[in-house]
């Protein structure tokens, strides 16, 4: 602290303490003193209050002023013409209301009464229609250029000064061009006929199959004629999502299959279901059964080929595995991804996360090397958030509610129970593939060719998995993978039966179903391993029929 500010301090303290004692000397003196400062402020917070209340009723009245005025302006602007026309207006009469359209009425005036409206015409009729008719141009170049009342203006108006109204436009409202000869208005005259549309063209599964190429696989057709097309070459990894009993595999996943396997492409099955819908593909595909327990090994086996493939380009000094020539491209599909992983997940979740890893990395790098996954699952809900960035193509059939959130598809549970997905953002219908899947296999080349080194199979007695050269469809592996529900053994029926069984799909003079226990009889052998017990599987096999025919009637 400075000396000056020292020096002001101790005089103020000084004349305080002499104020102080006056004050305690004269106590009458500061009684008065204390009364007058109570005075003073009683009066100020009382002209407060009086402020306030002036302040409130001024702003009423400002506000029922301000109302009336924006009431009677909008009154006003109603009134008036926008954009080459003016609003209808409303009139109370007698208690109800009479409606004029200013834009219809050619006379000056207008007389209304209780008994409606009336035009009051000055001159000729046809004169005011004349004139009306001029008018009418002025309202249509108005309603080209709109000004600053527009009713436009409050979204966004698109005029731009001069880009409408320019020379010509005067002219014409000028009628500065040649006079002909006026005329009224004529009735329009009636327009010609459009043309039919071509009838939009329906092409089957073997136009598919003719049609493909190696970056167009087609999986669908939408009401309108368009096609679903999945391009391993451009989106890499697909999936086919869907409840059991949609169709998914029988009809999407056949397709795309017997397209890539006829464009060239070396398929990969790799599959939890024992064989229920690939096993009659085995000669064309490399088929590998799969488990919790395996799977890890067959990833693992996946990237030991995308490395042996990456290998091969840098040798070559090249860019892709295509720039080599003579590599096929490998499409693996991994049946029941989702319920794979969750096993694996609850019974090792270090293995699991490893091989979400593994599989994560090869989707990301396998452009390169020419491999491409296609998923077919039911439980969506169980990828990982990578696996599904990195699954581009997506066909969505029928799920549960609330399942199609983990893919966006939010309508997926709004689908038909059978044959319809969605792909980006659109409806398909598939083709029903399964009875024609022995003609299909006829089209297709058979394959020896292995990427998974050894076959890797699923013990019956419970044991862990072992690879070599091993049988994956014993009697006993069959018998544990039967299916154990009416949708396992409808999906079953449409692989497996139905293929060399068609008399199934039909019916007797009687209207009962033919076929129904040679279909009972199949499912006894297949599930128990005796033919003799096919009356514990006759109403399964009834269901699975009739099923059928409603299905394929519908298709």
């Amino acid at each position: 602290m400075s000396l000056i500010d020292k020096l002001f301090a101790i005089t103020v303290a000084i004349v305080a303490a002499i104020f102080g004692g006056l004050l305690l000397l004269n106590r009458d003196s500061a009684v008065r003193i204390g009364g007058h400062i109570e005075r003073f402020v009683a009066d100020v917070l009382q002209l407060t209050l009086y402020c306030l209340i002036f302040i409130i009723i001024f702003s009423a009245v400002a506000g029922l002023v301000f109302l009336w005025a924006f009431i009677s302006k909008r009154r006003l602007e109603n009134m008036r013409q926008r954009d080459g026309s003016y609003p209808l207006q409303r009139i109370k009469i007698n208690g109800g209301w009479i409606y004029v359209d200013p834009n219809k009425i050619i006379a000056p005036a207008i007389a209304i009464g209780g008994r409606g409206a009336v035009e009051l015409f000055t001159a000729d009729a046809e004169l005011h229609l004349r004139h009306a008719i001029e008018r009418a141009k002025v309202s249509q170049m108005q309603a080209l250029v709109p000004g600053d009342a527009a009713i436009e203006s409050r979204y966004g108006s698109m005029y731009r000064p001069g880009a409408v109204f320019n020379n010509a436009t005067g002219r014409y409202l000028a009628n500065a061009y040649e006079r002909v000869q006026r005329q009224l208005p004529q009735p329009p005259a009636a327009p010609e006929p459009m043309p039919e549309a071509p009838a939009m063209q329906r092409i089957r599964l073997s136009d598919a199959m003719n049609r493909c190429i190696q970056t167009q696989l087609i999986a669908g057709q939408a009401d309108d004629g368009a096609l679903a097309i999945f391009n391993p070459l451009s989106s890499i990894h697909g999936g086919i999502i869907g409840a059991t009993g949609t169709g998914k595999t029988t009809s999407v996943g056949y397709s795309l299959v017997a397209q890539a396997l006829r464009t060239g492409y070396h398929v990969v099955i790799i599959d939890p279901k024992g064989g229920v819908d690939w096993s009659p593909w085995s000669q064309h595909v490399e088929w590998h059964e799969s488990a919790p327990d395996v799977f890890p090994l067959q990833i693992e086996a996946l990237w030991a080929e995308h490395e042996r493939r990456m290998r091969l380009v840098r040798d070559a000094g090249v860019r892709t595995i295509d720039d080599i020539g003579g590599v096929p491209h490998v499409m693996v599909v991994i049946e029941e991804y989702g319920d794979l992983i969750a096993q694996l997940r609850r019974g090792n979740k270090r293995a699991a996360d490893a091989t979400d890893a593994t599989l994560d990395r090869l989707m990301r790098l396998s452009r390169l090397s020419g491999i491409h996954l296609l998923m077919i699952d039911q439980y969506p809900e169980e990828w990982s958030q990578q696996i599904i960035g990195n699954t581009k193509w997506l066909a969505i059939f029928r799920l549960g509610p609330n399942q199609g959130a983990k893919v966006r598809q939010y309508n997926a549970d709004r689908l038909p129970d059978y044959g319809r997905f969605i792909m980006r953002e659109r409806e398909y219908n598939a083709w029903f593939a399964a009875p024609y899947l022995e003609k299909i296999l006829s089209f297709v080349p058979a394959s020896t060719l292995r990427v998974i080194d050894g076959e890797f199979t699923v013990q019956p007695d419970g044991g862990v998995a072992t690879s070599g050269e091993q049988s994956m469809n014993g009697a006993m592996n069959g018998a544990m993978n039967a299916p154990s529900t009416l949708e396992g053994w409808y999906e079953w029926t449409l692989a497996n039966y139905l293929p060399h069984h068609p008399e199934l799909l039909q019916v007797d003079a009687n209207g009962r179903g033919i076929g129904v226990r040679a279909l009972a009889e199949a499912m006894a052998a297949h599930g128990r391993g005796d033919v003799s017990q096919y009356e514990a599987m006759k109403g399964v096999a009834s269901e699975v029929a009739k099923r059928l025919r409603m299905n394929f009637r519908a298709s």
